[in-house]
This record gives C-alpha cells, sequence and structure tokens, in this order.
C-alpha cells in the first residue's frame, strides 16, 4: 500500500488513516481529498472520528515538499563516462 500523496505542487501527505487514533495529540492530522488537492487541518477527536467513519478521505500527516532538481545540475555536476554513456551522481543533481 503506497502511503505517499503527492500534490501537483509536490507538496507530499503521509497517509496515517489506519493509526490515526494513536497519533491524535502528537501529531497534526489532516483529512485529505486526492481528488480534489486539497487539505484541512483536523482540529478534534470529534472530527477525526467523523472522517474515519466516512471511509471517503484520508487522515494524513505532512511530509514536506519534494526536493527540485538544481537548475544548473549539468554544468555544476560531475560527470562519469563508461561504455558511451554519461552518468552524473544524485546529489549533483538535487539540492
Amino acid at each position: 500500500m503506497n502511503r505517499l500523496i503527492v500534490f501537483k505542487d509536490d507538496f507530499v501527505f503521509v497517509d496515517v488513516t489506519d493509526i490515526a487514533k494513536s497519533l491524535w495529540g502528537k501529531e497534526d492530522l489532516y483529512v485529505v481529498d486526492v481528488d480534489r488537492e486539497t487539505e484541512h487541518l483536523i482540529e478534534s477527536n470529534y472530527q477525526l472520528k467523523n472522517y474515519l467513519h466516512s471511509g471517503t478521505l484520508r487522515v494524513c500527516i505532512e511530509g514536506g515538499h519534494l526536493p527540485t532538481p538544481s537548475i544548473d545540475w549539468w554544468d555544476d555536476s560531475e560527470k562519469i563516462t563508461h561504455e558511451g554513456y554519461i552518468y552524473v551522481r544524485t546529489k549533483d543533481i538535487i539540492k
């Protein structure tokens, strides 16, 4: 089961619906509508119970933004040539 929900703006939520009750009060929980790409902070235990009972929306925690490749990654990266192919290190691309 994939727990990651990635929005178009590269923001990531982690689906914790199955363990949401145990996380209440320890983490900020959000209800996420995957199709509409919307999220709302769950502010009470009553709201949490209603969302879990509905079964249509996911309860998540924030994961943050995905890293974006550097604009000048090709010029700034160390290149390795092997059998006619040019390779670059991932750490040189993602900053």
